[in-house]
C-alpha cells in the first residue's frame, strides 16, 4: 500500500510435507578393488514423530555389506537421539578375509548447531582368515565420539573445517584369548576460498590414530589401523602403506599418521580440476616411529559439478613406491575426498 504505516494484510500458508521414503542408488570405481554399486532405503517418519529408518547395502568385488540403522529424535530430552545400527561385512582383502557382524545402540547429542558427542555400546562378532589361517573374535566395546563440521557443504566444501574423535575401549576373545585393548582415531580437515568466489579452494586433511596395546597381535586384524586407499592416500592399494608380510600383504599396526594437501578449481562452466599430494605411515608401536618409513603421493583429478554433488575421477601414483606397491591408481566416486 502507500501507505508506509504498518498495515496487516491477509497471507495465506500452505505447508506440505515432503515424502517419506527415498531410494537411493549410487555406483563406484577404482582399479584397487574394482566396480562396486550402493544401494539404500530410507523412511524419515517410521512411526509419525520423525523416526528414522535406513537400510544400506554395497556390492563390491572384494567387499558386501548390509546394514541396517534406526533413530529417534529428541529421545529424552531435545537435541538428543537415540541410535541403533547392525550390519553384516563379507570382505577379501590382502590385509585379511573377514565375515563380521556389528550392532550398535547408544545416544548422541547436538550441542551446538556443529558440535555433536555420543556415546554407546557395541558387540561385534568376526570369522577372521589371514595366511591360510582362522581365528574368530567377539568384542564388545563402548565407542565415545566427538564431532565438529563448520563447513558448508557435505559433499564440496569451500570454507570451514570438520574434526571427529572417536575413542573406544574393547574386551573380549581374540584366537581363544582374553584381548583388550583402547582406540583413538583423529581425523580432521580444513578449507578456504582463495577468491571468495569458491572458484579456487585449498583443502587440508590430516589423521592420528593410536591403539594402545600390550601388542599388535592382541589385536584382531579387522580392528588394526591401516593406510591407503582412496579415503586415505590415493595411490597406494587399500590398507596398503605400512609393515608388509612375507608375502607383501599388510600387516596393520598400532599407529597411523595421513596428511593431505589438495588444490580444487573450477575451470569451465560445471567442469573443474584438482591437484593434490598425500602421505601416511603406520607402524606396529603404540606411537608412530616412521620405522617402516613415510609414503607419498601425488596425483591430479577432474570434477563434474552435478546437482548431486561433484562427480570425481582422480588418478594418483606413489611418489617413493616399494616394489610390491601399483604403478598408479584410478578413483571414480561421488563427492570430493575430504
Amino acid at each position: 500500500p502507500d501507505d508506509p504505516g504498518p498495515v496487516p494484510l491477509p497471507v495465506s500458508v500452505t505447508a506440505e510435507e515432503r515424502p517419506f521414503r527415498t531410494v537411493s542408488a549410487g555406483v563406484s570405481f577404482n582399479t584397487d578393488d574394482g566396480p562396486s554399486l550402493t544401494g539404500g532405503f530410507q523412511h524419515r517418519n517410521l512411526f509419525g514423530e520423525n523416526e528414522t529408518l535406513t537400510v544400506e547395502a554395497e556390492l563390491g568385488i572384494p567387499i558386501q555389506t548390509f546394514g541396517i540403522g534406526y533413530l529417534e529424535p529428541q529421545y529424552l530430552r531435545p537435541g538428543q537421539d537415540l541410535f541403533a545400527t547392525f550390519a553384516v561385512v563379507r570382505e577379501e582383502d590382502d590385509a585379511f578375509d573377514q565375515r563380521t557382524a556389528t550392532a550398535t545402540l547408544g545416544l548422541q547429542r547436538q550441542l551446538t548447531p556443529a558440535w555433536t558427542i555420543g556415546a554407546g555400546g557395541l558387540l561385534e562378532a568376526s570369522l577372521i582368515s589371514d595366511e591360510g589361517s582362522d581365528t574368530t573374535a567377539f568384542l564388545a566395546g563402548i565407542p565415545l565420539f566427538a564431532s565438529y563440521d563448520g563447513s558448508d557443504d557435505a559433499l564440496n566444501p569451500t570454507k570451514g573445517g570438520r574434526f571427529r574423535l572417536d575413542l573406544t575401549p574393547y574386551a573380549g576373545i581374540f584366537d581363544d584369548e582374553f584381548a583388550g585393548f583402547f582406540t583413538s582415531d583423529a581425523t580432521g580437515s580444513v578449507y578456504y576460498d582463495v577468491t571468495g568466489e569458491k572458484d579456487y579452494i585449498l583443502a587440508a586433511r590430516g589423521r592420528l590414530g593410536t591403539i594402545f596395546a600390550s601388542d599388535i597381535s592382541d589385536v584382531p586384524q579387522t580392528r588394526r589401523l591401516y593406510s591407503g586407499g582412496g579415503g586415505s592416500v590415493r595411490g597406494y592399494a587399500q590398507r596398503f602403506i605400512g609393515p608388509l608380510d612375507a608375502n607383501n600383504d599388510p600387516v596393520g599396526g598400532l599407529s597411523a599418521v595421513e596428511l593431505a594437501l589438495e588444490g580444487r578449481a573450477r575451470l569451465i562452466g560445471d567442469l573443474g580440476g584438482v591437484v593434490f599430494v598425500e602421505a601416511g605411515s603406520v607402524a606396529e608401536e603404540i606411537f608412530p616411529s616412521f620405522d617402516e618409513g613415510v609414503q607419498f603421493a601425488g596425483g591430479f583429478g577432474i570434477r563434474y559439478f552435478s546437482p548431486a554433488g561433484p562427480i570425481r575421477v582422480d588418478v594418483a601414483v606413489p611418489l617413493n613406491p616399494r616394489s610390491a606397491d601399483d604403478a598408479f591408481q584410478l578413483y571414480f566416486s561421488i563427492g570430493q575426498a575430504f
